[in-house]
């Protein structure tokens, strides 16, 4: 009796154990953070390429007081943040991105690069944001790459464009 008692408590718990089995939920991959960097060749001095770098970081963020963190202008380094994105005033939505960028020149070269792992997307929807991990898919990652290119491309053509028609 005690044996049939025993085995009908085993197979009990056997078949409660297979009920209260989590199912395995299916996991999306993550994308991972990355430098996105884009060195420019250029004829320009160390020097030059330091002051047009100064000046690009004024015109594409509007004030390069709030902005610049740290410059050395021996050294050739400028650190700073910054917010890149769209802004869709017609429907009243906005993705922006806060991202900490880093210029670094040096004579016939500049280099500028920005670490995905430091940005964070904000969504305004009706003037309300909304913070969102970039790195939750790979739609997301590149929605911000999109961004940091077209801030690259002003970047270069900042310093590649002679300003000599004033």
């Amino acid at each position: 009796m005690k044996k049939l008692e025993i085995g009908l408590f085993a197979v009990g718990m056997f078949f409660l154990s297979c009920n209260t089995v989590p199912q395995k939920e299916e996991i999306l991959p993550r994308a991972q953070p990355e430098m996105l960097e884009r060195i420019i060749e250029s004829q320009n001095t160390k020097e030059q390429l330091y002051v047009m770098s100064l000046q690009w970081v004024s015109k594409a963020f509007i004030s390069a007081k709030t902005v610049i963190d740290f410059q050395d202008k021996e050294a050739g380094s400028i650190i700073g943040k910054g917010r890149i994105g769209n802004i869709d005033k017609e429907n009243n939505i906005s993705n922006l991105y806060d991202v900490l960028f880093k210029i670094d020149v040096k004579d016939n070269k500049a280099r500028i690069q920005i670490n995905s792992a430091e940005a964070l997307e904000t969504f305004y929807i009706n003037d309300y944001p909304m913070e969102m991990d970039i790195h939750k898919d790979d739609k997301s990652l590149d929605r911000f790459k999109f961004y940091v290119k077209s801030l690259y491309d002003s970047y270069e053509k900042a310093l590649l464009t002679k300003d000599e028609d004033w």
